[in-house]
């Protein structure tokens, strides 16, 4: 009789899998922020009138490189080969999006010292926020990756990307 044996084959990304789902997650937030509200004003006296812009009403260009460097940066970290490259290229997106955000905030700052009057309340809303954490996430998850292809093995095959040697038992 035939006896099968189970062959079990490591990928060679298992042990850079959390440093890839915490960029990712970092990619999907920036990706949301832009459609939730950035910025509320309420005039209270106003029978309690609220109007409230999203990112995308705001600042549609940051709207634009959220989106594109979900798709791009995802595709990156998931098919690229390389994964030092991969840490490098969403550890750049996030530095962009980080100076995007600075100047997001300048601007909304702007505003809400414009629009603020003893009769209007003004703040700023989740999605400005929501981007600031996924600014965060996806520079602190490249430098993750970084670390993890750099520290310790200098030769390891997963972060050139090619299989790692099997290990003698």
């Amino acid at each position: 009789m035939l006896e099968m044996t189970r062959v079990e084959a490591k990928r060679p990304d298992q042990k850079i899998l959390p440093q890839k789902l915490f960029i990712t997650f970092g990619f999907v937030l920036m990706a949301l922020s832009p459609f939730l509200t950035w910025l509320t004003a309420s005039a209270p006296i106003l029978f309690g009138l609220t109007v409230s812009r999203t990112g995308l009403e705001l600042s549609p260009e940051i709207g634009f490189f959220a989106l594109v460097f979900f798709i791009i940066g995802s595709l990156i970290v998931w098919f690229h080969k390389n994964p030092k490259h991969s840490g490098v290229v969403c550890l750049g997106m996030g530095i962009w999006m980080l100076i995007e955000t600075l100047l997001a905030y300048v601007q909304l700052q702007d505003r809400l010292t414009s629009l603020s009057t003893d009769l209007i309340i003004v703040w700023i809303g989740p999605g400005f926020y929501l981007l600031a954490v996924g600014v965060f996430i996806t520079i602190v998850g490249g430098i993750l990756l970084l670390r993890k292809c750099s520290v310790g093995d200098q030769a390891n095959a997963e972060c050139v990307g090619g299989v790692s040697p099997p290990s003698p038992n």
